[in-house]
């Protein structure tokens, strides 16, 4: 059914309302917070420190790993990735996801980085980039009327990102089990995340165990250049 896990957020809310566990704003309007007090008042002198070369990586390492993690996971649900695991002009989508990083922290935001909430879109049937320009224009409406969005609860979102991960869940169909490089990384992959609430750990797990067991299997010859530099990565942000 179209748009079922929006209809299903919209009455999970309503029945809260019903029930007196969500409350309703004494106001359904009001103007966004100005961004002049951080808007491009960074110090980009003041960061140029070997003290702040550990935080600078740490946040460069979450954000890209978020980001590629979000962006498989994504891909996969939308069915863009080929045969041989490529997914087509990837290096736009992160140029765009950077583009976005930057521009939101220069105008004082939080990280605006891709989510894996975006498979919700996916999973409704959302294919194209009209669907993200959609999304941008309802988000940018949704600055105006910030009390009555607040009122949806997360238990009313949360059965809707349970339905997301049902549908990346089912990639792992696609992993080949039977080489031990590969199941254990996975798997190791799968259980950190949630359990260090971070999707860019359980990857750097991931790569690591990966790149470790290929070794002790007399597989090292068939580690790809690029998975040694991001193990080294992310054996580093795990240390460190």
């Amino acid at each position: 059914m179209k748009g079922s896990i929006l209809i299903g957020i919209v009455i999970t809310t309503i029945l809260g309302i019903i029930t007196g566990q969500v409350h309703m704003p004494s106001t359904f309007y009001s103007l966004p917070p100005s961004i002049i007090p951080l808007a491009f008042k960074m110090d980009i002198i003041g960061t140029l420190k070997i003290s702040l070369i550990v935080p600078i990586f740490s946040l460069m390492f979450v954000d890209l790993f978020d980001s590629l993690g979000s962006i498989i996971a994504c891909a996969n649900e939308a069915g863009f990735v080929d045969n041989d695991g490529n997914i087509p002009k990837i290096d736009k989508i992160l140029k765009a996801d950077a583009f976005a990083t930057t521009i939101g922290a220069a105008i004082g935001t939080s990280s605006t980085t891709t989510f894996v909430e975006s498979a919700t879109g996916i999973a409704e049937g959302g294919r194209t980039g009209l669907t993200s320009i959609v999304v941008a224009f309802l988000f940018g409406i949704s600055l105006f009327f910030s009390p009555l969005i607040q009122v949806v609860p997360k238990f009313a979102t949360a059965p809707a990102l349970i339905i997301v991960g049902i549908h990346m869940f089912k990639n792992l169909l696609d992993i080949e089990l039977n080489k031990v490089e590969v199941a254990i990384p996975c798997f190791l992959t799968i259980l950190l995340m949630p359990l260090t609430y971070s999707i860019s750990t359980g990857i750097a797990f991931g790569i690591v165990s990966y790149v470790i067991i290929s070794i002790c299997t007399g597989k090292i010859k068939e580690i790809p250049i690029t998975t040694w530099f991001i193990s080294i990565l992310s054996l580093i942000s795990i240390v460190l």
